[in-house]
């Protein structure tokens, strides 16, 4: 008797956990458990997965830490040139980030704005490239050699377009 209240007890809680599966909250509630009991190898292994669940029911949390997991999954994505799926992770970790994000998480809020503007590119989005790049350029906060990568950014573009330009006027001359 006691032993089939113990598997009934469990089974209850198993059928409750999988009707909540599918819910946001839970899936953000797995993700938050997982930062915190994967070991940082293992966190590395499994981080589109774990930044996925967070990124599925965690928008209404303004946490750096999980604008740093989306960084730190946009620059995995970019080595692996799923440059989409960069992009999104972003767009999420940008979205995490707090109103005084340039105050109080610059590092963390520059590169963001710079791995989506480069990725933005790499996509040939140019207009959410250049807002990415606006951001960090017109910004009084960041000094020169911050900046520096989104002058590169906006300097690859301009030659793109240039050589874009070329190959079309080439083109319609022929």
């Amino acid at each position: 008797e006691e032993s089939f209240r113990w598997v009934h007890d469990k089974v209850q809680e198993a059928a409750i956990s999988l009707g909540n599966a599918s819910k946001p909250s839970f899936q953000n509630e797995i993700g938050t458990a997982l930062i915190q009991n994967l070991s940082p190898q293992e966190l590395e292994i499994a981080l589109f997965n774990v930044v996925d669940l967070i990124n599925s029911g965690a928008h209404h949390h303004k946490q750096i830490v999980y604008a740093d997991l989306n960084i730190r999954a946009a620059q995995k994505a970019r080595r692996l040139s799923a440059f989409e799926r960069a992009a999104n992770y972003v767009r999420n970790g940008i979205s995490f980030l707090p109103e005084d994000c340039w105050t109080s998480c610059k590092e963390t809020t520059l590169r963001l704005y710079t791995v989506g503007a480069e990725t933005e590119l790499a996509l040939s989005h140019t207009d959410i490239m250049e807002s990415y790049s606006r951001e960090v350029l017109l910004n009084e906060a960041c000094n020169t050699m911050e900046k520096f990568p989104l002058y590169m950014v906006e300097l690859f573009k301009l030659s793109t377009i240039d050589q874009n330009h070329e190959q079309t006027h080439h083109f319609s001359l022929s």
